[in-house]
């Protein structure tokens, strides 16, 4: 499985745990602590937004994502 894969996967999955209000119920956290945590999806950054925050950062999204 690529990286790229793997991400989409994560966020789809945990965007399709939230309930109406935007709580994920029962995340678990390091030493098996089980928390409720929120979520806010945002609209996907554009190419030249993703451009823009490699060059500035010196961070890279993967190719295939």
């Amino acid at each position: 499985m690529e990286l790229g894969d793997v991400i989409e996967k994560t966020l789809n999955s945990l965007q399709n745990r939230l309930d109406d209000s935007g709580i994920l119920k029962q995340v678990q956290r390091s030493k098996g602590i089980v928390v409720d945590m929120e979520f806010t999806f945002n609209e996907s950054a554009t190419s030249d937004q993703i451009q823009a925050f490699e060059e500035e950062n010196g961070w890279y999204v993967p190719k295939d994502y």
